[in-house]
């Protein structure tokens, strides 16, 4: 996924990974999140058994803002992608 998109976005990426900073000990990295960490992946899933449940765990036993649950599978790809 990280090498799709513009190449403008491919820039910033690698310029991310070139910085290092001596005192930080967090190695360098190309992106912050990942785009199939387990709250992505249980959102996208909310709506099958048992990833209701997991989803609500996640939260704290209540569903999520509204805004932010999955609703469509190409807003996640162009989210995912951009």
């Amino acid at each position: 996924m990280g090498g799709l998109g513009s190449e403008e976005r491919r820039k910033i990426v690698k310029e991310k990974y070139s910085i290092f900073d001596p005192f930080n000990p967090v190695p360098p990295f190309h992106f912050g999140t990942h785009y199939s960490s387990p709250g992505v992946v249980f959102n996208f899933l909310i709506r099958l058994a048992p990833f209701t449940d997991y989803c609500k765990n996640l939260q704290g036993g209540k569903f999520d803002i509204p805004d932010r649950l999955f609703s469509s599978l190409v807003s996640a790809w162009r989210s995912a992608y951009h």
